[in-house]
């Protein structure tokens, strides 16, 4: 644990409504360092090496896996904890709701990038990509953002039009190459004397995600269970050492907090920028968009 826990500068939690969804809001920013952001940036090109190539549009004019992506990390004690890239990600509607900061770098950068449109798939439970942006239920010759899973190939013909993954969304054999997690086929090839996360080969939203912590904090799952998570994919999975979250105290209770931010491709000058993000915080180790999650907007350190 970190040897200071955030304040926030006010105790007073807010119930927000959004594009359908109710959640938990804080108006306290909670930085990203620069030295965070210069780090994810060094690593990005490794991930994008790294992710499974598609014939798409922006793989095939620029050689990306996409145009905007999503970072889940930690910063505890100074230090940069990375546990996910995700290369296709939700949530940028209601980031722009909620950071203006987000809002005004995601639309300076998108003066860059060409004019496309948000398809979503009638199957995806809710999108709030209409907070941000065009949305349609065709397609019509333009780029696109296709919102729909792996096996829904009935939209694997419009993989020349995407501007992020399609068939590979989810994908997380980069994590391998990165040396962020390992890959495993029997229970018998982890440690239990230290904590970790087993993860799915593909997938999104925190499914088949399994924590093992030997002091069984609030989140982390049996021995039981993950050992059958594990016999149950005859492929193997994904193993990554835990790290610890930081910590925020609201209303006189720490909550683990992790960052949500994003950065997005400046086509012009041909490099990655920083767009900031939320952070979002549970008294749960699985720290995502829960009833019980409280949000704020990650700030870029000035």
């Amino acid at each position: 644990m970190p040897k200071e826990l955030l304040q926030p500068d006010t105790e007073t939690l807010k119930k927000t409504t959004i594009g359908g969804w109710e959640f938990n809001y804080l108006e306290k920013g909670v930085v990203f360092p620069k030295s965070a952001v210069e780090s994810v940036i060094l690593q990005i090109p490794n991930w994008s090496r790294a992710f499974p190539k598609e014939e798409t549009w922006i793989q095939k004019n620029h050689n990306l896996p996409s145009l905007i992506i999503r970072v889940d990390a930690a910063v505890n004690d100074g230090n940069l904890f990375l546990y996910e890239i995700e290369e296709r990600p939700a949530g940028i509607g209601i980031t722009y709701t909620l950071n203006k900061d987000f809002r005004n770098n995601l639309d300076d950068i998108r003066t860059t990038w060409p004019d496309f449109e948000v398809l979503v798939s009638p199957e995806r439970k809710g999108s709030d990509d209409f907070l941000w942006t065009d949305v349609t239920s065709q397609a019509n010759g333009k780029p696109l953002l296709i919102r729909a899973e792996p096996e829904e190939s009935q939209y694997h013909h419009l993989e020349p039009q995407s501007i992020s993954s399609l068939r590979k969304k989810g994908h997380k054999g980069y994590g391998v190459e990165m040396g962020l997690w390992n890959h495993i086929t029997s229970p018998d090839q982890l440690d239990w004397m230290v904590p970790f996360v087993v993860k799915p080969l593909q997938g999104s939203k925190t499914r088949n995600v399994f924590i093992w912590h030997p002091d069984k904090l609030p989140g982390s799952h049996t021995r039981t269970k993950i050992t059958n998570a594990i016999s149950n994919n005859p492929n193997g999975v994904y193993v990554q050492p835990f790290c610890e979250p930081s910590k925020i105290n609201i209303e006189g209770e720490d909550l683990w907090l992790l960052h949500r931010v994003y950065f997005g491709y400046d086509l012009d000058m041909k490099e990655w920028r920083f767009l900031g993000g939320l952070w979002n915080a549970r008294n749960n180790l699985k720290i995502h968009g829960a009833s019980d999650s409280v949000f704020g907007p990650t700030e870029e350190e000035k």
